[in-house]
């Protein structure tokens, strides 16, 4: 308040009683100091009341949602968003129902939740009251956000830590920003997308660039950083970064199973890849990981579309990359009730690698082993002994010369398999031996979660032959 509105509340105060006035003020608690004289003037007239309002709860706002006419279903699915964009603050939130009201968007969800027009105005306003220091700091937590603590901030305003802890307590005086120790963030989403759209255009894409330079550098990078930094140089304008950062954390992402994040990054290095020929080969790269993740992730028909399309961006001279993406459009079309189909292409496969054979060259070797473990796989399934039995002995010779740790360890288990077919799961003394044998090569990989897996195929093994006793020790042990 200025200094003519408090003189008026100061007045008023004296002349309330018996009036049938009734005034009605809000404030907040940064500026309590300079309301304390007119509160004083409240109490002595015996006149005032004070009432501390909090954030509304989500509860709060899925029951004021209810009142928009939004059908049950948007209103569990919106409110969520709301509550978490105003931060329960009841003008932005009562303001941005308004606006959804107003432009009709409740019948879906509107993502991203629009930033009503006097909600925008009314942070500028505090904003505009901040000091260039304070500003500047503002306007780069606006682009670095979540990330925000004093040593990136400081790093990337090119302001000393000192200067970057000072503005960061008038933010906080001013409820711009909130501690969420040991960082900091905003209090609504909805001021930081309001501070975020009046930083002009050029000067956004500087303070992009800087934050994924400043976090590329930190020592202690967490992967989680790799898709921040790759969405700072997507708003940067720098395109050849982002999607190298896209498909790097799609690798770091696929490297923990969180196969949709990993699919998502590949979407978005996807989009931003021009189209043209001299762009084909990482297109195709990017296709077939988009592949795997959704294979891994148990989206079938979406794998097959992406390799088929990573196929047609694949050269046809490139032998050995479109052996790879057949003999992995045989791995989702198994899963799927079609080995037979998997094991047709798996042959068109194989005799792509002829020519490099031929040639003996050494790179084709690990992949033609790895078409016929994935065809004895697919005989498993079509219940053919004999055709799992000749895949094994074909790549059996090779194993000692050129077959990878993993490699062996998925033949230990596919001639276990073969054993299960030979003895038609009536498991016999020799088939637990086999077994047996196969746990003890399992442990000598050092592959903890593969010993573990081969143990309790043997504490299966044991239960099925009908020794419950020793099948239990294994079952326990491997779980």
């Amino acid at each position: 308040a200025d200094e003519g509105t408090l003189a008026w509340l100061n007045y008023a105060t004296g002349q309330l009683a018996g009036s049938g006035l009734c005034i009605l003020a809000a404030y907040r608690t940064q500026d309590r100091d300079i309301l304390a004289g007119w509160q004083r003037a409240l109490s002595r007239a015996a006149c005032g009341s004070h009432l501390h309002l909090k954030t509304l709860d989500g509860q709060v706002v899925q029951t004021l949602m209810q009142f928009t006419g939004a059908s049950r279903e948007t209103t569990a699915e919106l409110a969520p968003y709301l509550h978490e964009a105003t931060g329960g603050n009841a003008y932005f939130l009562l303001e941005t129902i308004r606006e959804l009201l107003e432009s009709g968007s409740l019948q879906e969800i509107p993502l991203p939740i629009p930033l009503p027009q006097t909600v925008r105005e009314a942070v500028l306003r505090r904003a505009d009251r901040l000091s260039p220091l304070t500003r500047q700091v503002l306007d780069m937590a606006a682009v670095l956000s979540p990330l925000l603590d004093i040593p990136l901030l400081a790093e990337t305003s090119a302001r000393s830590e000192l200067e970057v802890a000072g503005a960061l307590d008038d933010l906080v005086r001013r409820q711009l920003l909130v501690p969420d120790d040991p960082r900091f963030r905003f209090q609504h989403d909805l001021t930081r997308e309001a501070i975020y759209r009046e930083i002009s255009d050029w000067r956004t894409r500087l303070l992009h660039r800087r934050a994924a330079q400043v976090l590329e550098q930190q020592p202690d990078r967490q992967t989680e950083y790799t898709a921040v930094i790759a969405r700072h140089y997507e708003e940067a304008g720098d395109y050849d970064q982002a999607i190298a950062g896209y498909r790097q954390a799609a690798v770091e992402a696929q490297a923990i199973n969180a196969f949709q994040i990993a699919a998502g990054n590949l979407r978005q290095a996807l989009q931003l890849l021009p189209t043209g020929e001299e762009s084909a080969s990482l297109r195709s790269d990017l296709l077939e990981r988009l592949g795997d993740c959704q294979r891994l992730g148990g989206q079938f028909d979406a794998a097959l579309s992406g390799y088929q399309e990573a196929l047609f961006f694949t050269e046809e001279e490139n032998f050995l990359s479109r052996a790879r993406i057949l003999r992995k459009t045989a791995e989702a079309l198994w899963p799927m009730d079609r080995p037979q189909e998997a094991i047709e292409t798996l042959r068109q496969a194989a005799k792509l690698l002829k020519p490099l054979l031929e040639k003996n060259r050494s790179s084709a070797w690990p992949e033609w082993i790895n078409i016929h473990l994935t065809m004895s796989w697919s005989y498993y399934w079509s219940l053919d002994l004999n055709g799992i039995l000749t895949s094994l002995a074909e790549i059996k010779p090779l194993f000692d010369e050129v077959g990878f740790a993993e490699q062996k360890q998925r033949y230990v288990v596919y001639t276990t398999l073969a054993e299960f077919l030979r003895c038609r799961y009536r498991l016999d003394p020799q088939t637990v031996a086999i077994t047996r044998q196969h746990f003890e090569m399992a442990k000598q990989t050092g592959n903890q979660y593969f010993t573990a897996e081969t143990e309790f195929r043997l504490g299966f093994t044991l239960l099925w032959s009908g020794d419950p006793a020793a099948a239990r020790k294994h079952l326990a042990h491997s779980l």
